[in-house]
């Protein structure tokens, strides 16, 4: 289950979005003949937005998905007076769907998918926790605003419960109110712009595939009732719901039937959603083969499907973000694997054509050869609390056994797919540990030490007492960042000489993928 691509997006989406407006943060008077000057231009767009909470002004700026990895809108101009913001978007050359987010001063979270035409004025008021468009394309923009705040249509509020179909169903419904709710808007506003009504529908197309592919799983934390997208969580629900029954789960119908054909047009790149959706359904569902997750098998198999199926900008958005997300799981970060990434970036470095995607290979790179396959002397001295209370460092556990081949198991008291593995792969694990010499360090990365130890008493029968851990400051610490924990359960795998072997290993459940790693391990 991942944490956190979903979690750390919507995170890395508030800082930048908080310390970028902080910086473009203005109280000076609104020179409203100024904006009117450019209220026509083919690539501006004025915001005017009025509000009684003047703190949603400062850190209220649109997420821009024509970026490639999704960052908020670069050419902004911004002037505040009291209750009213003036904002000017440059740089608009199509009609845009853009995330926007922003705080209130009773910490409210005020948050809307707003369409900006060229040439257009936006115009908004936030008042009493609601958010009212008014002018022009005000019926499409209420109704964005409509679907993201009322429970019975917002994905993010009708998570999977254990049961895979009984969620699609749900989805389904939420997809089909949604559509039925946009034709209304649609007759009872007059919306006659073919293009703009297009951009619409394409977005609740993508939205839609995008919880089905990545169910809602995880708990926002200060946002009650909503859940985050889990983008690994399908195929682990699957594992779990299916292990035991004699049907074979049907992934065509419960998609619908969707294809790669159903991402080939050029504009989709700029439609929110459309990118996760995309890497998510090449990751999950081109492949029948029992690769595991982020191996080189794996990688090889998305490069040549993607390689085979698609072209032009979205083939190569889709390389650098395979590529981006293997990087993220730590692939290319162990002896084995490094030179193998490294080929693979040079190869993508003068193919690709955007400037920004050659920059995020260059970081991947430079990530690369700062590696030198061993824990950092700040990851060694992470500090770890036991059962009994004690604090130690992991140099210190280290310390206690030599020559011994270390998998190192971060997880958490709720994360169901660490428990189901803890549970299932016991006997699999204590046969490591006795014919292959292998040490099993669980490290919990719960925020809250009481819920690990009362998680840890439940499974008291699948844990032993000696090599239980409370991370401190958890995937905050020095460890966890070094290892890049973004996702849980992760494995990760050292020699007898504490050098790190797989950075992201597969799941003990795919015991025969495990044992070969193990088996190669010198």
């Amino acid at each position: 289950m991942r944490i956190q691509q979903s979690r750390y997006r919507i995170i890395c989406v508030l800082i930048l979005l908080f310390t970028s407006c902080l910086k473009e943060k203005k109280t000076t008077k609104v020179n409203n003949d100024a904006i009117e000057k450019v209220e026509y231009n083919s690539e501006k767009v004025v915001v005017k937005c009025v509000s009684d909470d003047e703190n949603v002004f400062n850190f209220l700026v649109p997420l821009n998905p024509t970026y490639s990895f999704g960052k908020n809108h670069k050419d902004t101009k911004k002037e505040v007076n009291q209750d009213t913001m003036i904002m000017v978007l440059d740089s608009i050359s199509q009609p845009l769907i853009m995330e926007t987010m922003s705080w209130g001063n009773d910490e409210h979270f005020y948050y809307t998918d707003i369409l900006y035409v060229p040439g257009d004025t936006v115009f908004y008021e936030i008042k009493d926790h609601k958010i009212v468009f008014k002018g022009k394309n005000a019926a499409i923009n209420n109704f964005l605003y409509e679907i993201n705040s009322y429970s019975n249509l917002e994905y993010g509020r009708n998570p999977y419960k254990g049961n895979i179909e009984d969620y699609k169903n749900r989805v389904d419904s939420i997809n089909n109110e949604r559509n039925k709710l946009f034709e209304s808007y649609i007759d009872d506003y007059n919306v006659t712009s073919n293009s703009e009504i297009k951009i619409v529908k394409d977005y609740l197309k993508y939205t839609y595939l995008y919880n089905l592919i990545c169910p809602r799983y995880e708990k926002v934390g200060g946002w009650e009732g909503a859940y985050y997208n889990s983008l690994d969580g399908l195929k682990t629900f699957i594992e779990q719901e299916y292990v035991n029954k004699e049907t074979v789960f049907n992934s065509n119908k419960y998609l619908n039937n969707t294809t790669i054909e159903d991402f080939k047009e050029p504009n989709s790149l700029y439609i929110p959603r459309y990118k996760n959706t995309l890497n998510a359904f090449i990751s999950h569902y081109f492949e029948t083969s029992n690769h595991p997750d982020y191996s080189r098998e794996k990688l090889l198999a998305e490069k040549e499907y993607i390689e085979t199926n698609l072209e032009g900008e979205i083939r190569d958005y889709a390389i650098i973000r395979m590529l981006y997300d293997y990087n993220l799981h730590g692939f290319g970060h162990s002896i084995q694997n490094v030179d193998f990434m490294k080929n693979i970036l040079d190869e993508y470095e003068v193919k690709v054509s955007k400037k920004d995607y050659r920059e995020k290979i260059q970081e991947m790179k430079e990530d690369l050869s700062s590696f030198d396959y061993k824990l950092s002397d700040r990851a060694l001295d992470s500090k770890l609390i036991n059962k009994f209370g004690d604090t130690l460092t992991l140099r210190e556990i280290f310390g206690r056994s030599d020559k011994r081949t270390r998998v190192l198991n971060f997880w958490a008291s709720w994360c169901g797919p660490c428990i189901s593995e803890i549970q299932t792969t016991k006997s699999f694990k204590d046969k490591l540990i006795v014919e292959d010499n292998v040490e099993w360090i669980y490290l919990s990365i719960d925020e809250n030490k009481s819920k690990w130890l009362d998680m840890s008493k439940e499974l008291s029968e699948y844990l032993t007492v000696r090599n239980q851990y409370f991370l401190l400051n958890g995937t905050n610490s020095s460890l966890a960042k070094f290892l890049k924990i973004t996702a849980i359960p992760r494995y990760v795998i050292l020699n007898k000489n504490n050098q790190i072997v797989l950075r992201s290993a597969p799941h003990p459940s795919d015991s025969l993928n495990f044992k070969r790693i193990i088996n190669e391990v010198k």
